[in-house]
């Protein structure tokens, strides 16, 4: 994506959700959610901007998504 992207999921439950963006080292770029959330569709954008809101470089990030027993890792590609 070059400006946002969009994460999307459903809960069956209400749980706590963990949404991360982390650059290939590992390190935290972003938190985009890190809460309680309620049963049903859930949709978060990412502006492709750190926690200072400053646009992140080009490159590879990851998606970190812990909810209840549930984690996934998935590769962003940022480009410019």
């Amino acid at each position: 994506f070059s400006n946002s992207t969009s994460i999307s999921f459903t809960l069956s439950q209400s749980q706590k959700v963990s949404i991360k963006i982390l650059d290939m080292a590992g390190r935290l770029v972003r938190v985009l959610a890190d809460a309680q959330m309620q049963a049903g569709k859930q949709k978060f954008i990412w502006n492709g901007k750190d926690e200072n809101e400053s646009k992140v470089s080009a490159g590879m990030y990851l998606l970190r998504f812990d909810a209840g027993i549930h984690s996934e890792t998935r590769k962003l590609s940022v480009l410019k």
